[in-house]
């Protein structure tokens, strides 16, 4: 957050739009920044890389304003990662709906085992009630 400090103004621009409104305007802004990189006068946001394994890491970076340029999250083929932790508490909204229970059962085949289903209506429907029933003898 440092360049606020030095009161810089940053801003944002909708790139596709301006692509197709003003396609002459957009070639040029981008000769300008290539020349002014290419001049070492800006240079690109810095990129931080993490692995699959290290997905953790990366969202707790973003919010902690330690890093002003990309998170990177990269795949490489043959990593698996277990995608739900028997020790975390899952949440989810609408978990006692039809999708919500689908979702569920989902995260339980994968390895989740303490979910918390956010209802409006509770476990007052019969289908919810039995999911619950279903859930819980499983160990869930």
């Amino acid at each position: 957050m440092g360049p606020f400090a030095r009161n810089s103004t940053f801003a944002s621009i909708d790139l596709n739009s301006m692509m197709r409104q003003r396609p002459e305007e957009m070639s040029r802004l981008l000769q300008k920044v290539a020349d002014m990189v290419q001049k070492g006068q800006i240079r690109p946001l810095d990129t931080t890389i993490y692995g699959v394994n290290q997905i953790e890491d990366a969202l707790r970076l973003l919010p902690s304003g330690q890093s002003m340029g990309k998170v990177v999250v990269k795949v490489e083929k043959g990593v698996t990662v277990e995608p739900f932790a028997e020790v975390a508490t899952h949440a989810i909204a609408g978990g006692l709906g039809g999708l919500g229970r689908s979702i569920a059962r989902w995260m339980a085949k994968r390895g989740a085992r303490h979910m918390l289903l956010l209802s409006r209506s509770g476990g007052e429907q019969p289908e919810a009630a039995q999911f619950i029933r279903d859930m819980t003898s499983q160990g869930l």
